[in-house]
């Protein structure tokens, strides 16, 4: 079925996290999404997404200048021109508060995964940034979060990200491992990226260095960059085990991360993406993970992966050592993992279901409230 949407215009931030680019990198090569995409850059810094780019940038943060910048730039764009509509895709929150709301632009606004979804003057969740307009959530549990701030739930899309299965393939483990430093006996626990303070990696660190007083064999690798890192590097140092750590180059993708990896760790206290799961799941390495919302949602203690209690290094270490040892629990729940990533993760169903959120949304607007007056684009 062809898309009725004649172009895609993606808004994006200089913070935009590495996951939300990933999807949108696999939007942008899929002709069934829309004839055109264009990717807008909203104010200073630099986005390392790796496509062609056009930059909106304004001298001072304010509301009305961004608002005004934009509207010049969707205007050349030919938004307004009356012919076959054009979604506005922002990327985040902060994206989306450059949307001008004098008039109804057909708008999808995607959740960050680490996003503050309680509404105040100080977070941009507040009732004019997403009113009117439709929300991909990064899991189920944000979903429920903004259906509890008043958000209706025919406005809220849970879309899970995709996994690229040729490069999980493609990884070389033995290549991968001897570029790490890494021996044959070496025991690797793995923090999934990203490291930042929300998504567990302290912990993780934390637990690896308990497990190994008692595997002296066990190596931590951590991911390269990431808000998070300098505070893991301080734990490290603090304990003198800078041996047991792997750093890894910033080239190396995940599949390569994991392709090194006996044991991944996601160790959120609360909301995280579900970006390095789906990949973990896919990949088949055992997943040690918290019982939080954001992933119980698509797994399960026993069943695809070991869960331990949030901000638990202990209990994570514990649950680490169960996962070494009971190899055959772990191949179990790892073939079970694989096998609803395919179906869960699968990149033909994430495409289809943006082809149809943006159906969607085209289906909601009147050719009527789509004008812009002139006044606000002048």
């Amino acid at each position: 079925m062809p898309s009725p949407v004649r172009e895609a215009v993606h808004l994006v931030t200089a913070d935009t996290s590495t996951a939300q680019l990933e999807t949108l990198r696999a939007l942008l090569t899929e002709t069934r999404i829309t004839s055109r995409q264009t990717v807008l850059l909203l104010g200073a810094g630099s986005s390392q997404c790796g496509i062609p780019i056009t930059r909106v940038h304004v001298p001072l943060s304010s509301k009305a200048l961004r608002t005004h910048a934009l509207s010049r730039v969707l205007r050349k764009h030919r938004l307004f021109d009356g012919q076959d509509p054009t979604i506005v895709h922002a990327w985040s929150l902060a994206a989306a508060t450059w949307i001008p709301r004098v008039h109804r632009v057909a708008t999808l606004v995607q959740i960050d995964p680490d996003a503050d979804l309680r509404p105040s003057s100080t977070s941009h969740m507040r009732p004019e940034v997403l009113a009117g307009r439709r929300i991909v959530c990064p899991t189920a549990a944000a979903r429920q979060d903004l259906l509890r701030h008043g958000i209706p739930a025919d406005r809220c899309t849970v879309i899970h990200p995709s996994v690229d299965d040729a490069a999980l393939d493609a990884a070389q483990r033995g290549s991968v491992r001897q570029r790490l430093g890494l021996a044959d006996d070496h025991i690797a626990i793995a923090a999934l990226p990203p490291v930042s303070r929300s998504s567990g990696a302290f912990t993780a660190a934390w637990a690896a260095l308990l497990l190994e007083k008692v595997l002296p064999n066990v190596r931590l690798l951590i991911p390269a960059g990431g808000c998070g890192d300098r505070r893991v590097r301080e734990l490290i140092e603090a304990c003198r085990h800078e041996w047991m750590v792997r750093l890894a180059p910033p080239e190396m993708d995940l599949s390569g991360w994991l392709a090194a990896a006996d044991i991944a760790a996601c160790l959120p206290a609360g909301h995280t993406s579900l970006a390095s799961v789906a990949w973990a799941m896919a990949s088949g390495c055992p997943l040690v993970t918290t019982d939080v919302p954001a992933l119980t949602g698509v797994l399960r203690d026993g069943h695809n992966a070991w869960l331990c209690q949030p901000n638990d290094p202990q209990d994570a270490a514990r649950r680490m050592l169960e996962a070494i040892e009971n190899r055959q629990q772990s191949d179990r729940q790892v073939a079970a993992a694989r096998a609803e990533a395919r179906e869960l993760f699968s990149r033909p169903r994430m495409i289809a279901q943006y082809q149809q959120t943006y159906a969607d949304i085209i289906a909601d607007r009147s050719p009527q409230s789509a004008q812009l007056p002139a006044e606000a684009i002048a």
